[in-house]
């Protein structure tokens, strides 16, 4: 009786096939942790650790997750990219979005980049400020249009308004056009 109890135990506990209990252990802490707590290195492992123990999730699922793990990050119109400890709507979705879809911190990276700027090109007049006619266009990739199989004959084609304040933008933060931004962290 006693052994059968020790095997039950066991299986709990180790629920992922070949996992070591340091790893499970890794990975139930890094579960646990909100995302505003995390270092870099601690979202690399939780990354790779999530296609072991989570290989069935779809995309729409893994992006959920991303979102349910930055709830109660303090909110801050001014953050910086690469600081999980504050977000804003911006950060937020851009996040959580990369998140979902990398497998790991490079395409995690890779993904960020390309959301928040113009074919993932890190320079200020790159970066999409506006979501209508900035974010929305140069993130189509992400999405599939509908229009044509719910109606595309009842659908009015909405434009959205051209918005450059670029030179605006330019002048209040001190910079000149083609300074890029703050670097990615390398992880070593």
């Amino acid at each position: 009786m006693r052994k059968l109890l020790m095997g039950v135990l066991l299986l709990v506990v180790v629920p992922v096939a070949g996992q070591d209990l340091g790893t499970q252990a890794l990975w139930n802490d890094l579960e646990e942790k909100p995302l505003r707590y995390f270092s870099h290195e601690d979202l690399s492992l939780w990354l790779d650790l999530r296609a072991e123990n989570e290989p069935s999730l779809t995309a729409g699922q893994k992006i959920e997750k991303a979102a349910l793990k930055m709830m109660h990050t303090p909110f801050r119109m001014s953050c910086a990219s690469w600081d999980f400890s504050k977000v804003n709507c911006y950060l937020l979705a851009n996040r959580a979005i990369a998140i979902g879809l990398a497998g790991s911190w490079e395409e995690y990276y890779l993904l960020y980049t390309r959301l928040c700027f113009k074919d993932g090109v890190r320079a200020l007049e790159t970066k999409n400020h506006y979501t209508l006619c900035q974010w929305y266009p140069h993130n189509a990739w992400l999405f599939e249009d509908l229009t044509d199989s719910l109606g595309a004959k009842a659908a009015v084609k909405l434009s959205p308004p051209v918005v450059d304040h670029l030179e605006d933008i330019l002048q209040q933060t001190g910079r000149g056009r083609g300074q890029a931004e703050a670097g990615f962290p390398v992880l070593s």
